[in-house]
């Protein structure tokens, strides 16, 4: 059942290859943009994302890549139902085995194979709204050398479809970004919204110990340029439901992954020699780590091993009384 935000963009009434192909300028077999879709386990939902991509209304050329990481649901045939209709355009990357469980994110297998000059990304799970999403992003970011990167807000809905809230983006971060607040992780872009320069060429090791590799890839970007926040462009929808990763995840234990994250971002930085960067993310780390501490049963303890000391000093001071009388 389609959603609501979807209805008018059903399967049945999208664009047909052809009619793409006969509006792009330039040669199909160069993309602009390569969209990057990371997929498991979506079968309600990786039809939604997919018609979110066909829709697009760009002159340019655009290559769809979908990583499904061994779903165990019906995704894969979803996706290959759609590549047989649009085979010149959705490239998919079936994996047999799970690779994530296997320490290997899907980041790497897409940008081998992707040959846009831009990357923009969405989950298998969220959709974009917008048909004139690609073409406003492409074109700020051509007009705009000293940006590396774009994005906008997004609604967010249950499994359902059903709208949790108007805004996922916090007001603060409806705006542009300098390339340090960037590199210093004081900026905050949406994943799904995001569409970048194809200049991240390095997978550097500290993204195989990070759960969630947002933080460092904004971070990354921030050595190439600053990010743009699009008003002009209508909100996404970023999907909340129980099949997520983050979902999967209690709260001490995203607590402690952001912890992770942010450590491995400052060696990252420390190893390049950036010390502005290492500092900001090693202070981040540490603020987190405190508030963290159990402080009231140390503070116990604490207290308990004072007392005890005194004591055992007030012992000895009376032992050594008797001794010299």
């Amino acid at each position: 059942m389609r959603g609501p935000f979807v209805k008018q963009l059903d399967a049945a009434d999208l664009p047909t290859e052809a009619s793409i192909l006969s509006a792009w300028q330039g040669d199909i077999a160069t993309p602009v943009v390569s969209i990057f879709c990371a997929t498991f386990n979506h079968q309600p939902y990786i039809e939604d994302a997919l018609i979110g991509f066909l829709i697009q209304q760009t002159d340019f050329p655009f290559e769809i890549i979908v990583h499904d990481d061994a779903s165990t649901d019906a995704t894969a045939e979803v996706i290959k139902s759609y590549q047989q209709r649009y085979p010149s355009i959705i490239k998919p990357i079936l994996q047999s085995e799970n690779q994530y469980s296997q320490g290997r994110k899907p980041g790497p297998f897409m940008t081998a194979v992707a040959k846009g000059r831009y990357i923009a990304l969405c989950e298998g799970d969220d959709f974009w709204r917008d048909p004139d999403k690609l073409a406003k992003q492409v074109k700020f970011l051509e007009d705009h050398p000293d940006y590396v990167v774009s994005g906008h807000d997004a609604i967010i809905i249950d499994e359902d479809d059903k709208v949790v809230q108007q805004g996922k983006l916090a007001e603060r971060f409806k705006r542009d970004f300098s390339a340090a607040s960037l590199q210093c992780g004081d900026a905050f872009l949406l994943t799904l919204s995001l569409m970048y320069r194809n200049v991240m060429t390095e997978d550097p090791p500290e993204r195989l110990i990070v759960l969630n590799g947002d933080n460092l890839n904004l971070s990354l970007l921030g050595g190439f340029g600053k990010s743009h926040f699009h008003h002009d462009i209508e909100p996404a929808a970023y999907r909340t439901h129980g099949g997520g990763v983050w979902s999967l995840v209690n709260q001490k234990q995203r607590n402690y992954q952001q912890m992770v994250s942010w450590l491995m971002i400052h060696r990252y930085h420390f190893r390049h020699g950036n010390k502005a960067a290492a500092r900001a993310f090693f202070a981040k780390f540490g603020e987190r780590a405190v508030t963290q501490l159990a402080w009231k049963p140390m503070a116990r303890e604490l207290l308990i091993r004072v007392l005890l000391v005194r004591q055992l000093k007030s012992g000895l001071k009376r032992l050594l009384a008797k001794g010299r009388r």
